[in-house]
């Protein structure tokens, strides 16, 4: 019988072979997007394979949430993580600078979209809420903040971007109070996690 070390891996790689092919085909545009969202929930349809086990928050009481590297594409391109977030927190409001999709595992996380306004500032739209199979897409600079609900279990999320977070470093959020947007800080608390051994760094 499979372990799940080797179901996950399974899983997982085939999920990203068909997103890179998606990907290869220049079809990254909101159409595309979708299309990656209905292959990256897949991963959420094996809840079994994504257990605290292997993906626990982080030990640190300074750090709120914790994310785990699980797939990066050749030429540091599509890059997957497990996300593990407690209820309440919370993030300004931001861009990435690169396509996401985040897919719901467990718990939930209220996503608020925003546009813009003429003098660039950003004005409340529509929101979703992303939890146990259910997703959303964002194209470079599409506008969200985020929330974590409070529920029975901490959120645990998949989140793909179209390149590693560390080279996202164009990233920003606004800042209310001086009504100013500013450079996000490199994120300390992303953990790699090998597939092929089921165990994560540090």
């Amino acid at each position: 019988m499979p372990s799940v070390v080797s179901e996950r891996h399974e899983l997982v790689t085939t999920v990203m072979d068909r997103i890179i092919g998606i990907v290869a085909s220049g079809a990254v545009e909101r159409e595309g997007l979708d299309l990656i969202r209905l292959a990256l929930l897949e991963l959420t349809q094996r809840p079994d394979l994504f257990t605290a086990e292997h993906f626990h928050p982080p030990r640190d009481p300074k750090r709120n949430s914790n994310m785990f590297e699980l797939y990066r594409s050749d030429g540091d391109g599509s890059t997957l993580y497990v996300s593990i977030a407690p209820a309440g927190l919370t993030t300004p409001v931001h861009y990435h600078t690169t396509w996401a999709v985040i897919a719901g595992l467990r718990g939930a996380e209220f996503n608020q979209f925003y546009t813009r306004d003429d003098a660039g500032r950003p004005v409340a739209s529509n929101n979703f809420v992303v939890e146990n199979g259910t997703a959303i897409t964002m194209m470079p600079n599409d506008l969200h903040s985020i929330r974590i609900v409070e529920t029975p279990d901490r959120f645990f999320s998949f989140h793909l971007y179209g390149l590693p977070l560390e080279q996202a470093t164009e990233r920003m959020f606004y800042v209310e109070d001086s009504d100013e947007w500013k450079y996000f800080a490199h994120r300390p608390n992303i953990r790699q996690f090998n597939l092929a051994t089921g165990l994560a760094d540090g």
